[in-house]
């Protein structure tokens, strides 16, 4: 008996009604053991779809798998003769048996190979740059001089723009530029604390020490260290340290983005109602136009969350969130996390659509999809 037959005698056990459940499942990327139930429990309530809807979420599923789902067999049983009458019907063989591929990749990727990747990659700190190596020691000192803080055994002051600025900020900053102009004197930095230093540089580092003060200084968990660089005016690097939630991301032009060592992928979620939308800041966009736009966005979604900060940039990277939204920013809150959306292949623009510079003060993070949609509707009412 052929490879094949033997493939499609033992598929011939299995179900895949996919249906809603395969939405759920590559709306919201799994990247681990832990979602290995949930994933099993999704696929188990699941129901039939056309052929072309079929292909597309069984690849995708198929692509975003991290782990084998334990007893997925005894689950899964009459999917075949679905996907079969399925191919039938559409008359295409060939989607037929791609369908059986992805299939198989969801119940045992070991035994299919195939051009999706059915585990996450992890980082080989091979390719990492001596920029990136630099910049990921800067972001390591500045957790360890945070955390020592977060107990609250600092002093406060407050900022001509009345925001407020510990011990914490101002060693971290100078711990961080310390690190970055000792491996590159030639270069410039943009610092959150102190300001400006060869701005016309070929190279220049954007650094907020702790993105989040408010937040760390009332022990709030979800503030950050954001260091990025920017290469004559194009953002090509990013670190983005969540020191109390154990998070630290990183991406570099072209080399995809990583947490924690594995790396990140955009949702493939595509359906305004089935999306889930994370909202920061806002004050500007309430007081405009714009404000009914977000309403009709907010009407429309799966979800609504304020998660804010660096936090739901990394979720939207990770593809558990699918967009996030806000109309006051710097152009230090975000810069790496521009680089790290972007990287894991979302698009980053102000809300009227336009790249990130040094100038930036909104933000439309999302995928592809939905950015276009959501752009369509925010555009023109905020900076």
């Amino acid at each position: 008996m052929s490879r094949d037959a033997e493939l499609t005698a033992e598929l011939e056990q299995i179900v895949l009604h996919f249906g809603k459940a395969c939405s759920n499942i590559i709306g919201h990327g799994f990247y681990g053991q832990n979602d290995t139930d949930r994933r099993v429990d999704l696929v188990n309530c699941s129901v039939g779809l056309n052929a072309d809807r079929i292909l597309r979420d069984s690849t995708a599923v198929a692509k975003s798998c991290s782990a084998v789902i334990a007893g997925a067999r005894v689950y899964l049983a009459k999917s075949i003769s679905h996907a079969e009458t399925i191919g039938r019907r559409s008359g295409a063989v060939k989607i037929g048996r791609l369908f059986l591929v992805a299939a198989a990749a969801i119940v045992a990727p070991s035994t299919i190979k195939s051009g999706c990747r059915t585990q996450v990659e992890s980082y080989n700190a091979e390719n990492a740059s001596d920029y990136l190596k630099v910049a990921l020691a800067a972001a390591d000192k500045a957790a360890e001089i945070s955390r020592s803080y977060y107990a609250g055994n600092f002093t406060v002051t407050t900022k001509a723009d009345m925001t407020p600025v510990t011990q914490a900020d101002v060693e971290c900053e100078h711990a961080i530029r310390e690190i970055i102009l000792s491996a590159f004197p030639e270069h410039g930095f943009y610092g959150e604390e102190t300001g400006q230093t060869q701005a016309d540089a070929e190279f220049l580092w954007l650094v907020d020490p702790i993105d989040g003060t408010k937040g760390f200084v009332r022990q709030y968990p979800f503030f950050s260290t954001q260091i990025a660089l920017m290469h004559h005016g194009e953002l090509i690097l990013g670190v983005s340290s969540g020191t109390m939630m154990d998070e630290l991301a990183w991406a570099e032009k072209g080399q995809g983005a990583w947490l924690n060592g594995q790396q990140l992928q955009v949702s493939g979620v595509y359906d305004p109602d089935r999306a889930a939308v994370s909202t920061g800041n806002l004050k500007s966009l309430a007081e405009s136009d714009g404000w009914s736009a977000l309403g009709n966005i907010v009407k429309c979604a799966d979800r609504i969350r304020g998660y804010g900060d660096f936090y739901h940039y990394h979720l939207l990277a990770a593809g558990k969130i699918e967009a996030v939204i806000e109309s006051d920013v710097n152009i230090l809150d975000v810069a790496a996390l521009s680089v790290i959306v972007t990287e894991a292949g979302g698009i980053f623009t102000n809300l009227n659509g336009e790249k990130p510079d040094l100038e930036i003060r909104s933000v439309l993070a999302a995928n592809p999809s939905l950015h276009e949609k959501y752009l369509s509707q925010l555009k023109g009412h905020v900076a």
